[in-house]
């Protein structure tokens, strides 16, 4: 008996178990590809909606918001940046 004999003869006895599996992987497979068709939409609008501001830089005040990551204030123009202590200054 090879493999595929022994998985066929699985699948046949239980019956409601391979559909359940099936049904299982395709669900998951479903959510998954609307997961990221949402991250794709939220990030295009949000891109849409910053070009439309005119500004090539954000300035985030440093009492408002930190980027957990940098120790520094952050700029924002389609994606994080730390700012220079130069460039914090001028923005000051």
């Amino acid at each position: 008996m090879n493999i595929f004999t022994i998985i066929g003869d699985g699948m046949r006895r239980r019956k409601i178990r391979t559909i359940l599996a099936v049904l299982g992987i395709a669900i998951a497979a479903a959510a998954l590809y609307s997961l990221l068709s949402l991250k794709d939409g939220y990030e295009s609008g949000m891109r849409k909606e910053i070009a439309s501001m005119g500004a090539q830089i954000f300035a985030v005040a440093t009492s408002t918001m930190h980027c957990p990551m940098f120790s520094e204030p952050i700029a924002i123009s389609a994606s994080l940046i730390p700012l220079s202590a130069s460039k914090r200054e001028k923005w000051r």
